[in-house]
């Protein structure tokens, strides 16, 4: 297992790579909280997955705050850096 950046990670099931993504969901009623994974998609290769995993983290910081151009050219510099750090 590949752990990323921003609760997402990448296994393999042997046969392919799948991008998956942690959260934590409150259940009210027990009163407790339970980790849930998300599976994001499949890929063939590590580079496609690494590319997939870039595309929802922007996605999410779009979608989940106001942001500006720079805010996001910064982010796609961050996650750039990371993802050279494997190869890809």
């Amino acid at each position: 297992m590949l752990n990323l950046k921003h609760n997402y990670f990448i296994d393999s099931d042997g046969n392919c790579l799948k991008l998956c993504k942690r959260a934590v969901r409150h259940d009210d009623e027990a009163n407790t909280d339970r980790e849930v994974v998300t599976l994001i998609g499949y890929h063939t290769d590590l580079s496609t997955a690494l590319r997939s995993y870039t595309r929802h983290v922007v996605n999410e910081h779009i979608c989940n705050n106001d942001t500006t151009l720079d805010l996001v050219l910064d982010l796609l510099n961050d996650l750039d850096e990371e993802v050279q750090g494997y190869g890809a």
